[in-house]
């Protein structure tokens, strides 16, 4: 007797399902793949579903509901247009017209609780960060419903199941943290009900266990999918988006980038650290705890093989190096005057910008902790300052540590390979290409694993300084095959 072939776990994003045709080829995908092996698909909001309810949050706070009333009709309008045109694709004749009748009502039944929200939200002229996830919610929620009708439509045997029913999370809205071990009991509870169907689970989203609505952040579809392989012991996790795979760099950067074919977790983890176009760093957890392989791809089948992630990575010595460029940074800094004796300030900042929720991407600290630098995002550096000066305020009116120093306008520029911390001269070569351009580097830093090297410079050298260390990196499509350190 066949053992039971363990389960598959798609992850498609928001662009995956953007048109009709998109949206028939993913269906087919599944389809075909769920002959195979128990599948369980999760699915990111269509298109730009989330930005319009964004939008459609600030319209109520002023309340402006008729605009907002109008954003939930283009969602609507939208996603309609897309799944009626693919039930076309997909049936004919009287099942066809019953099929696009019952995805119409079913689209009203399930975004007229969102309008009433977006009127209170519009009488009260305010919403908190809990409101602004069930708001987001609705997104996620309603493309994955649209999926499962369509994958109805194809004679499969689809269930939509609510992610919130099974990912348990704390309180943090909009960056919730998951409970594992309730996350994966909850899972065990209600898989018996999916087998031998195709489960179809929104992304992004948990629920407290008082069930309030939470997100998990930016990518945090893609951890809702590495949650669910490990808690159903999947035997891989295919994320389907617009990009070959990891990219060398961001394409947009750099016209000749091309997707890394095998990347260690840590070097995954490493890159998602530095950069808001990957995913969530939390993705990666779930695998690293279970050994399950990870393959981002193209949404289209025939464009490449895509990027593999596993605890094993590559073996070859010429693997390309990743460049991560995280724009829209500052840099602030604080330095302790009265020298003669011990002051710590180092410490005291990074805590203070640790309780006010600043986000830190890199920081440097002169010897005995008297001075430091962090960098941190644009947005948050006024939220960062106040926090800073609030902690220092006694030493700061006796004269003992300079004002803080705030500069705008950075990109932090990060180089990511294991294999960087078995050769020398990689920081040499790096900080010498971009000398020899004449950019100037207002800051560095080197992991303690030597696995990524990161550097700060003005915004305005982004583009040619990426293209002239991916050149430097031997890492042109044209170059991959020679050596790289």
């Amino acid at each position: 007797m066949n053992p039971t072939p363990s389960y598959t776990v798609l992850k498609f994003s928001g662009d995956a399902t953007e048109t009709s045709e998109s949206m028939r080829s993913v269906i087919d995908f599944i389809a075909i793949k769920a002959k195979s092996t128990p599948v369980a698909v999760v699915v990111a909001a269509l298109g730009h579903s989330t930005d319009i309810l964004l939008e459609a949050i600030d319209f109520a706070e002023n309340a402006d509901y008729r605009s907002a009333d109008k954003n939930v009709d283009l969602m609507a309008d939208t996603v309609c247009s897309v799944g009626t045109r693919t039930l076309e694709m997909l049936q004919d004749g009287t099942r066809q017209k019953m099929a696009i009748n019952r995805m119409s009502a079913m689209v009203g039944e399930i975004l007229d609780p969102l309008r009433r929200l977006l009127y209170g939200v519009s009488l009260l002229r305010q919403a908190s960060a809990q409101t602004k996830d069930l708001v987001i919610s609705f997104a996620e929620r309603l493309n994955a419903r649209v999926v499962a009708e369509l994958l109805a439509a194809s004679d499969c045997d689809a269930l939509y199941v609510d992610s919130r029913d099974w990912t348990v999370t704390d309180a943090t809205f909009s960056k919730a943290l998951v409970d594992w071990d309730a996350t994966q009991e909850r899972v065990r509870t209600l898989q018996p009900q999916w087998e031998g169907r195709i489960t179809v689970h929104p992304g992004l989203l948990g629920r407290t266990r008082d069930n309030r609505t939470t997100t998990l952040g930016r990518h945090g579809g893609d951890y809702t999918a590495t949650l669910l392989a490990r808690a159903l012991q999947a035997s891989e996790v295919v994320i389907s988006t617009n990009v070959g795979g990891v990219m060398t760099a961001d394409p947009a950067l750099v016209s000749d980038a091309y997707p890394i074919a095998r990347l260690t977790y840590m070097e995954a983890l490493e890159l998602a650290n530095f950069s808001t176009h990957i995913f969530h760093p939390s993705t990666m957890i779930p695998l690293i705890a279970s050994g399950i392989p990870l393959r981002i791809k193209h949404t289209s089948a025939a464009i490449g093989t895509g990027t593999v992630i596993d605890a094993t990575g590559s073996d070859e010595t010429r693997q390309p190096t990743a460049i991560a460029t995280l724009e829209n940074t500052a840099m602030i800094s604080v330095e302790w005057r009265a020298l003669t004796r011990p002051a710590n300030v180092a410490a005291r900042v990074l805590d203070a910008l640790d309780v006010s929720g600043v986000t830190v991407w890199m920081a440097n600290q002169a010897a005995h902790g008297q001075s430091v630098t962090a960098v941190v995002p644009e947005a948050q550096v006024d939220k960062a300052q106040a926090a800073i000066e609030d902690a220092l305020q006694v030493e700061a009116s006796r004269g003992e540590v300079a004002p803080v120093a705030v500069h705008r306008g950075f990109t932090l520029l990060t180089l990511v390979a294991g294999a960087m911390g078995r050769t020398p001269n990689v920081a040499g070569r790096l900080f010498a290409t971009l000398g020899g351009m004449g950019v100037m580097i207002r800051a560095i830093a080197q992991s303690a694993t030597a696995r990524s090297i990161s550097c700060v410079i003005d915004s305005s050298e982004t583009r040619r300084a990426t293209q002239e260390v991916h050149r430097s990196f031997n890492m042109s499509q044209s170059d991959s095959g020679k050596p790289l350190f």
